[in-house]
């Protein structure tokens, strides 16, 4: 990635132990259709940027629940959206516990959250037993995921489509100077604190998101387009500015076919007020 420097996660490079339909039993087939929905939207970026909302937006429209990240459906209602059709899913960039020294590894792929469950049924353990290395798994063979880590969001996203998942990549931007300053002055998420951590982990999700812009938009001899094959750039400070018009265009470019509109209050006023008193 343009060299910057970070470790893989080895014993997650899942595009590389996935069996080849050869080898996969008839109940594998069958578990690993249950579990992978017929259309993914991955909703990635910075920390503080807008992805949550962003998420919340359209996780509303589709009346879903979005996953967090690696996490699990706690709740007994949210259950059956990981059998939904349509999924969302949201990661930051990176994604998980606060910020170290240590750099974040970078994860291949997250599976589905079914993959994470004590009680799932005996084919999809197995399954899932068999895309991820022995050596990562605990004592009760549950998928276990760095604290905190960056998601290649390509090879996410090429994964799934190789097993029949439509995925749509959603990338948020926000304003780079208001967005450092939200994740470490004023964010009370689990955010990275330290502003000198912060800018190393910053240039890191930025050169996952620059390496997936020109995969899917530079390089497939198309004109640059924000509203691009199934990989959209989506700007908080525009969703801010235009309100309704540009939800409605975000929804026409994701064809998601709803009235939904979200109360909207602009974050950064109050970043833009800090600084000028200072």
């Amino acid at each position: 990635l343009h060299g910057i420097e970070y470790s893989h996660v080895q014993s997650q490079d899942l595009l590389h132990l996935i069996p080849d339909s050869a080898t996969i039993t008839e109940a594998e087939q069958s578990s690993l259709n249950s579990i992978l929905p017929r259309k993914l939207y991955t909703v990635v970026g910075l920390e503080s940027s807008g992805t949550t909302l962003v998420a919340s937006i359209i996780s509303n429209a589709l009346s879903v629940n979005f996953r967090e990240g690696s996490s699990q459906y706690d709740k007994i209602h949210q259950r059956m959206d990981e059998i939904a059709e349509v999924q969302v899913q949201h990661f930051s960039l990176p994604w998980g516990s606060r910020c170290s020294k240590k750099r974040p590894p970078i994860v291949d792929v997250v599976l589905p959250p079914q993959c994470t469950r004590e009680d799932r049924p005996q084919p999809v353990h197995k399954y899932c037993q068999r895309v991820v290395r022995q050596n990562n798994l605990n004592s009760t063979f549950i998928t276990d995921y760095p604290d905190r880590y960056f998601l290649n969001i390509t090879s996410n996203k090429e994964w799934y489509e190789q097993h029949g998942t439509e995925v749509v990549l959603v990338i948020v931007v926000r304003d780079e100077v208001i967005s450092m300053r939200a994740r470490t002055t004023f964010s009370e998420k689990i955010h990275c604190k330290n502003e000198l951590l912060a800018r190393r982990e910053a240039k890191t999700g930025l050169a996952i998101i620059d390496d997936a812009i020109k995969r899917y938009i530079l390089d497939d001899g198309s004109d640059v387009n924000i509203f691009g094959p199934n990989v959209v750039l989506v700007s908080y400070e525009m969703i801010i500015q235009l309100g309704e018009t540009y939800i409605r265009m975000l929804y026409k470019s994701l064809g998601i076919n709803s009235t939904f509109m979200p109360k909207l209050k602009n974050g950064n006023e109050k970043h833009i007020k800090e600084s000028s008193n200072t």
